[in-house]
């Protein structure tokens, strides 16, 4: 006896997403062969999800080519192609993080399709759990449904768990980012304060230091930052390194007119002493590599 299934395309793309979260929840658990296919299902489900509100919008849309019209033999819009008519055609545009998610999605599925992959149970049910959540949201304000309404209830308490563990998550790198920057703004201040002394340096004592940094330095200090690095006040190259023996991240202009106090990091390609992220060297290196481009 021959069995013939039939689905429209919004239904296969909810029946993707279930099939992800019921092999996400089987008992026993998933192995790791079977949590590359929740990813796959979630993501297929998603494209398809994405496609229906763009064919909503017109037919033609969801072809590559939009003459192909209902020709099942030529190609529908790849990702890039889906997301930018979306956005031109249909005026649905993914916010900063929905795009981040989706893109983030993308790779962890171009990686098991394509390369090699590693896949953690506790990763796969956040980035399920964030993913469903994301469906909710566009199920609700682009095609009117909830994703309630279209699963079972079995299933739906199961992407309910999924949408908490994505939350807790989220809730938990909040805590932490907030955390990360009050340490920043901490060592901000306390450089401050160390800086403030310079700030208020009299033109005298600006023309000594000044007079002391244009003549030939010997000591290993003066060696690491033999040259004076470029202001980002009035474009000279004038700054030096602060005298103070804890004072190695502070930056003094000894330009008169400028007198700008800057704070000091290590260039992240060499590591050297400079003002901003890279020094000059390899910032005029990068130009010129991008002028060969």
């Amino acid at each position: 006896m021959s069995t013939v299934t039939e689905m429209k395309m919004f239904e296969n793309g909810i029946d993707y997403v279930q099939s992800a979260v019921v092999a996400f929840y089987s008992n026993p658990p998933p192995s790791g062969n079977e949590l590359k296919y929740c990813v796959l299902h979630a993501f297929s489900g998603t494209l398809l999800i994405l496609k229906e509100r763009l064919r909503r919008e017109h037919p033609a849309l969801i072809w590559k080519d939009v003459t192909h019209l209902n020709d099942d033999s030529k190609n529908t819009v790849d990702y890039d192609a889906l997301l930018n008519r979306l956005a031109q055609c249909a005026n649905v545009r993914l916010k900063g993080k929905e795009r981040e998610l989706l893109d983030e999605v993308r790779q962890t599925r171009n990686k098991i399709e394509h390369y090699e992959f590693v896949l953690k149970a506790d990763k796969t049910s956040e980035l399920l759990g964030r993913l469903t959540e994301f469906l909710e949201r566009f199920l609700r304000d682009e095609l009117k449904k909830t994703l309630k309404e279209v699963v079972p209830v079995d299933v739906w308490r199961n992407i309910s768990k999924l949408e908490a563990i994505a939350k807790r998550i989220e809730q938990e790198r909040r805590k932490e980012e907030a955390a990360r920057c009050k340490e920043e703004e901490a060592a901000t201040q306390k450089w401050l304060t160390r800086a403030r002394k310079y700030m208020r340096w009299s033109k005298p004592a600006l023309a000594r230091y000044a007079d002391k940094c244009e003549r030939p330095r010997l000591t290993k200090r003066d060696l690491d930052n033999p040259d004076g690095m470029e202001c980002d006040e009035c474009n000279e190259y004038s700054v030096y390194i602060a005298p103070g023996k804890k004072d190695g991240d502070i930056g003094l202009c000894i330009k008169p007119d400028c007198r700008a106090v800057h704070q000091l990091d290590s260039c992240a390609k060499c590591s050297a002493i400079c003002v901003g992220e890279l020094c000059d060297n390899c910032a005029d290196y990068l130009q010129y590599q991008m002028a060969q481009d």
